[in-house]
């Protein structure tokens, strides 16, 4: 695997950290301050992963045709799929049910994975008007990692303090979509650009154009400008 194997195994600590402090509201501080530098951490590594910068933009690549001697050529095929994928609504529906497998068979948790592909649902309108190209999905990635690793600070100076934490729920579930957005992307590219297919496992190219569309579009969602009652 590559680096879609550390965002599942963050992305579930985080996920189980929250948990945690809703659970035992006494540690809700301490469970919270660790889901936030974790958080930092996991973006931090994430923004300066080469493989993740080179899988967004091959995959961003293959929405649009083009002929080119590179390592891999697109195809009419590959565009027109793309678009039969996010256009018709049966045709996504089918795709998400394979989507939620791949994810859960993945390693991410069933109840991540089921808040990602409510994620992606809200996406599909963004992404059939204008799919994020590469460069925005790398700006998004840059924009979380800032606000987790700010959060993280602050949280680090202040946690002597007594403090309202409600206000940081909301931003840590944004982490969490950030970080599982950006491995929804890894998740189906293994799967469906390295993989090749079978009648079986029609594994498609544009398959994994349409997941690192709707991840890229969680992320920059997940990175937007935080307004002041998010912020708490």
């Amino acid at each position: 695997m590559g680096f879609e194997s550390y965002l599942i195994e963050n992305v579930n600590q985080i996920h189980n950290l929250t948990v945690q402090a809703k659970v035992h509201p006494d540690q809700q501080g301490e469970r919270l301050l660790e889901a936030t530098v974790i958080g930092c951490e996991t973006l931090k590594r994430l923004v300066q992963d080469q493989s993740f910068s080179r899988t967004v933009q091959e995959l961003s690549s293959a929405r649009s045709y083009r002929v080119g001697s590179g390592e891999r050529q697109f195809r009419q095929h590959d565009t027109d799929e793309f678009r039969k994928l996010v256009e018709r609504e049966e045709s996504f529906e089918e795709f998400l049910k394979i989507e939620y497998e791949i994810l859960v068979k993945g390693g991410l948790f069933p109840d991540v994975v089921a808040e990602l592909i409510q994620e992606s649902r809200r996406a599909l309108k963004s992404v059939r008007e204008r799919a994020r190209p590469a460069s925005e999905v790398l700006d998004a990635a840059r924009r979380l990692r800032d606000q987790a690793c700010q959060m993280s600070d602050e949280l680090i100076k202040q946690a002597q303090e007594d403090r309202t934490w409600e206000g940081l729920k909301d931003r840590i579930k944004r982490i969490i979509k950030g970080i599982g957005g950006a491995a929804v992307i890894g998740v189906n590219a293994a799967t469906f650009v390295s993989t090749a297919a079978t009648p079986l496992a029609p594994a498609t190219l544009a398959m994994g154009a349409v997941s690192a569309a709707l991840g890229g579009e969680i992320f920059r969602n997940a990175a937007a400008p935080l307004t002041k009652a998010a912020g708490g």
